[in-house]
């Protein structure tokens, strides 16, 4: 959560294209990808196909945030 809230302050400090948003965030998801497929809270591979990386950002966030909520 904290590498999250630190990106999430950057991207803010400095905005960028929807399109770097998407893939900078896809690089810090693939980071930390183990803690949401610990939990099955996404699980996602080279394959999968993501058209929209700041979607699947956002949707990635919102769901470990529920799962959060759920399991506290």
């Amino acid at each position: 959560m904290a590498a999250f809230l630190a990106w999430e302050a950057d991207a803010r400090a400095r905005p960028v294209t929807a399109y770097v948003l998407g893939v900078k965030g896809r690089e810090l998801l693939e980071r930390h990808k183990h803690a949401f497929e610990r939990d099955r809270v996404v699980v996602w591979s080279e394959h999968t196909a993501i058209p929209d990386g700041a979607a699947f950002v956002d949707e990635t966030v919102r769901k470990l945030a529920k799962w959060m909520v759920e399991n506290s």
